[in-house]
């Protein structure tokens, strides 16, 4: 009789500790001690405790999972002919090697992009400044990633710009899937007839938390840990 009561009370201790195997389940404790359907209360609390560590172990897995991304005659760094020399960047477009030149009237500056997306279509919706002040809009039409292509950038007037030395910014939104993958500024500076060109690549910022919060995934994982409890078959002897 005492070695009945001591096994009994040993698997006690047991399914408490299966119980507690994770703190969000401390809640769920409730459903965890009581006698699951279809399961005979004479089958005692060695089954229980091992269903309850089965729950335990999907919602921590489930848990893991949640936890752990104008006109044709104008240029604006659109997608080229593949260019021989590949670039491993991290970020989602930039341009380099920049050469062209450059008057009161017009410029051309020819470049090579690096396009580090991988997959597509890929888009990029952009607009230019002019001296700070806006001045046209644009769509690229990037294909797919990754890769690395010749483009150029080029602007003409309409009317002679009253200065020899203006600077114009191309900012290009990198669009995958109707989400955004980066942006990339690319600055052209005239200075009396002498072109110089730079690019930036921002990167966006990965959103880690899914739309609902935590607390709705927690919530999630605390019913599929309470499912797993009803649909784990039972071995019976």
């Amino acid at each position: 009789m005492d070695n009945a009561i001591a096994w009994w009370a040993g698997a006690g201790r047991m399914s408490d500790r299966a119980i507690a195997c994770s703190s969000p389940l401390k809640i769920a404790s409730r459903w965890l001690g009581a006698t699951p359907s279809g399961v005979s209360a004479g089958e005692g609390p060695t089954l229980r405790a091992s269903r309850a560590a089965r729950a335990c172990l999907a919602a921590l897995a489930v848990a893991g999972m949640l936890v752990t991304g104008s006109a044709s005659a104008k240029s604006s760094g659109e997608r080229g002919e593949p260019a021989p020399a590949v670039k491993v960047v991290n970020d989602a477009l930039t341009y380099s090697n920049f050469a062209g030149e450059c008057s009161q009237t017009a410029f051309v500056v020819n470049a090579t992009g690096n396009l580090a997306v991988v997959g597509g279509p890929v888009s990029g919706p952009g607009s230019t400044t002019l001296d700070g002040l806006p001045y046209d809009t644009y769509e690229l039409d990037l294909k797919t990633g990754p890769a690395t292509f010749v483009t150029k950038f080029d602007r003409v007037f309409p009317a002679p710009l009253p200065s020899a030395t203006y600077e114009m910014v191309f900012t290009t939104r990198v669009m995958l899937g109707g989400v955004q993958q980066g942006v990339s500024i690319t600055t052209i500076r005239c200075t009396n007839g002498v072109v110089s060109a730079r690019n930036r690549a921002i990167p966006s910022t990965p959103m880690l938390v899914p739309v609902g919060g935590p607390l709705m995934w927690l919530a999630l994982s605390l019913l599929l840990a309470a499912s797993a409890l009803t649909l784990v078959p039972v071995r019976r002897r």
